[in-house]
């Protein structure tokens, strides 16, 4: 059933591939439509500066344009096991060994894009920090991605673990 008129749009800021919503941003919008911990699957690219509808089903979340379903999001339990992390010293280093030094697909990307004009994007550049493959980036939140009370926009937290997750896997 539709959620009222409630509509999301994806900046283009926030892109990934130029032409599509960042993944980590646009599945993070999405999951704060769910109480508590989400998963958010995308079926499709999610198109930039435009209205898309919300749709409940039951416990699922569905984000639609011109009623193609864009996103989906329902609540899930979640467990991580989180490995030793390296030292700030460590990530810095690791830095150097980001794929953009090799040829980045989407160099303009709101996470880790290198060719963003000034300070916009997170610039998260992950390498290979360890033998192990454990792979780190620094990055220091600023006001900009907080809320009110000064703690990290969920959406933010999405997009801070969406490139760097990928280049891991």
């Amino acid at each position: 059933t539709p959620m009222g008129s409630e509509r999301i749009v994806i900046p283009a800021r926030y892109c990934g591939p130029p032409q599509s919503g960042n993944g980590g941003y646009s599945c993070g919008v999405l999951a704060n439509f769910i109480e508590g911990p989400a998963a958010v699957r995308l079926k499709a690219p999610p198109p930039l500066d435009v209205h898309m509808t919300l749709e409940r089903d039951g416990d699922v979340v569905r984000m639609l344009r011109d009623g193609a379903v864009i996103a989906e999001a329902r609540s899930c339990e979640f467990e991580l096991d989180i490995p030793t992390l390296p030292d700030m010293d460590c990530a810095m280093e690791a830095t150097a060994r980001f794929p953009d030094h090799f040829g980045q697909y989407f160099p303009t990307c709101f996470v880790c894009g290198t060719k963003r004009p000034g300070n916009d994007g997170m610039r998260i550049l992950p390498g290979v920090a360890r033998a192990d493959g454990v792979m780190a980036a620094p990055w220091t939140p600023g006001e900009l991605w907080a809320d009110e009370a000064g703690h990290v926009r969920p959406e933010f937290i999405w997009s801070a673990l969406d490139c760097p997750g990928g280049f891991a896997v």
